[in-house]
C-alpha cells in the first residue's frame, strides 16, 4: 500500500479519503517524504487511517466466515489460511511504505484455521512465505512438486518439529536483501554495497546497526546471500532460455498465419506477439 491508501473506507463511512500532504502534493512525492517527517499529526491521522482499514478489514472477514457458514462450510471441514504479503512502514527509519527489509515491512500475520489444527496455539518460530504453498499441499495430502522452495509448517503447527527454525530470506525490487534469525537480522543493499546487522534480542527496532562490530555474524550472512543470489541468477537464466525458445517456436508458428490471427492471440489470449 504505502502513505497513499486511494480508497480507505471506514466502518461508519463509504466516504473515500485521499490523503495529501501537507505542502498540497500528492503524497509519496519526495515533499510529502520530507514535510510528514516533522508533522506529527499527519503521521498520527494517516496511523489512524491505517487501523480503520484493519478494522475494516477483519469485518469483511467476519462476514465472509458468517456466509460461508450458512453454507455448511466451517472450520470443521475447511481449511483458512489468513495472511499478508507485507507490513507498512509509517517513517520509523525516516520513511515511508513497504520498500525495505526492517521488521516492521516483514513480520506479518498468519493465521491457520481447519479440521486437527489446534485452536489457540502461538507459534513464535519464524517461518517464511514460501511454506505456505507445501503446507497446503499437505492439508490437501497431495504430492508438493520438487519446485517447492520452503517446508510444510504442519510439522511445526503439530509440535512435531521443535527446531530453532531455518534463516528467512527476504528481498525487494531494489536488489536489497536480508538474512534473519531468530535473534540476528542482516540487511544487504547491493547497489550501494552498504550493510546492516542488528540484534533483534537488544534492539527489536533496528535502530543500531552493529554490521561494523561484529564481523563473524556479518560474513556468515553474507556468505548465505551470496549462495541466494547466485542460485537466483541461475534460476533466471534458465528462465531465460526457455523465454528465448518459447519465442522461437511462436514466431515458427505463426509466420504462415494473417494479421488479424496475431490481434486474436494478443487481445484475448494475452499473449504478446
Amino acid at each position: 500500500m504505502g502513505p497513499l491508501y486511494g480508497c480507505t473506507f471506514t466502518s461508519k463511512s463509504k466516504k473515500c479519503i485521499i490523503l495529501k500532504s501537507p505542502r498540497g502534493n500528492s503524497d509519496n512525492s519526495k515533499n510529502f517524504q520530507r514535510s510528514a517527517k516533522s508533522n506529527k499529526k499527519e503521521i498520527k491521522r494517516i496511523l489512524y487511517l491505517y487501523d480503520q482499514e484493519i478494522k475494516y478489514l477483519d469485518e469483511q472477514i467476519r462476514r465472509l466466515t458468517s456466509q460461508l457458514t450458512s453454507f455448511g462450510i466451517g472450520h470443521e471441514n475447511t481449511y483458512f489460511i489468513f495472511l499478508s504479503d507485507h507490513g507498512e512502514q509509517f517513517f520509523e527509519h525516516g520513511e515511508w511504505g513497504h520498500g525495505r527489509l526492517y521488521d516492521y515491512i516483514l513480520h506479518v500475520p498468519l493465521i491457520t484455521v481447519g479440521p486437527e489444527i489446534p485452536q489457540k496455539t502461538l507459534i513464535r518460530q519464524q517461518v517464511s512465505l514460501i511454506d505456505i504453498a507445501p503446507t497446503i499441499a499437505d492439508l490437501c495430502k497431495t504430492a508438493k512438486p520438487k519446485t517447492f522452495l520452503g517446508k510444510s509448517l504442519l510439522p511445526l503447527i503439530n509440535k512435531d518439529d521443535q527446531n530453532e527454525g531455518d534463516v528467512v530470506i527476504s528481498e525487494t525490487l531494489l536488489s536489497d536483501y536480508s538474512c534473519r534469525a531468530r535473534e540476528w537480522k542482516y540487511i544487504l543493499h547491493l547497489r550501494t554495497q552498504t550493510h546492516e546487522l542488528y540484534n533483534l534480542r537488544e534492539d527489536p527496532e533496528e535502530k543500531l546497526n552493529l554490521a561494523d562490530q561484529y564481523s563473524q555474524q556479518t560474513s556468515a550472512f553474507r556468505n548465505i546471500l551470496k549462495k541466494q543470489i547466485l542460485n537466483e541468477q541461475k534460476i533466471q537464466k534458465e528462465l531465460n532460455e526457455e523465454r528465448a525458445k518459447f519465442l522461437k517456436e511462436k514466431q515458427h508458428i505463426l509466420k504462415n498465419y494473417p494479421k488479424r490471427s496475431e490481434n486474436f492471440i494478443t487481445k484475448v489470449l494475452g499473449i504478446p506477439i
